[in-house]
């Protein structure tokens, strides 16, 4: 709809429609916005900026309706790393249920920023994975990043969709997952 919009604005101020297509055909997405990290072992990772429940619905959305990874046999794995503890504290139950197209949810710790030290302890990473396990979703509090990383070597299997989301370092499990299948 984005495209059909800019396509539609361009056209109104003039821009040549041959100019529009090489334009569009040349556009390589954004960084952190669905891009495809890469493949390991029949597991394809996706890392996305996302960190409103809203934009997590969507996006979870959109990868099962056009991966659809139960196709091929494989799941949607989910690693969010939640922003800011006020934010995940006033949204917790609409982060909840943004969840609901995963099969699987992983949470590292909070991503600390601009917060005070006592909104730090007014919620955690596993307020979010007690809310989402209520809603029927599996779901797992792990930190560092490594353990992240090795846990998910042990779950992931050909088929699976591993998408890695939020506003912080989270991309590096995405990374780290799929470095860590060259060093075998």
């Amino acid at each position: 709809m984005n495209s059909a919009i800019a396509f539609a604005l361009a056209r109104s101020v003039g821009a040549k429609p041959d100019l529009l297509q090489q334009s569009f055909g040349a556009f390589a997405g954004l960084d952190r916005r669905l891009q495809l990290l890469g493949s390991r072992d029949g597991v394809k990772v996706i890392d996305d900026y996302g960190h409103h429940p809203t934009e997590i619905d969507a996006t979870l959305r959109a990868l099962k309706t056009s991966e659809n990874p139960a196709k091929h046999g494989g799941r949607l794995i989910c690693v969010f790393q939640p922003h800011q503890h006020s934010r995940t504290r006033f949204l917790l139950d609409e982060f909840a249920t943004s969840f609901e197209h995963a099969d699987v949810v992983i949470v590292p710790h909070i991503y600390f920023v601009r917060d005070s030290e006592a909104e730090r302890h007014k919620v955690s990473s596993n307020d979010l994975v007690d809310r989402l396990r209520a809603r029927g979703t599996k779901a797992m509090h792990l930190y560092p990043f490594e353990a992240i990383i090795e846990q998910l070597e042990n779950m992931c299997r050909p088929g699976d969709l591993l998408v890695v989301m939020g506003a912080g370092p989270v991309w590096q499990v995405g990374q780290g997952y799929l470095d860590a299948g060259l060093n075998r």
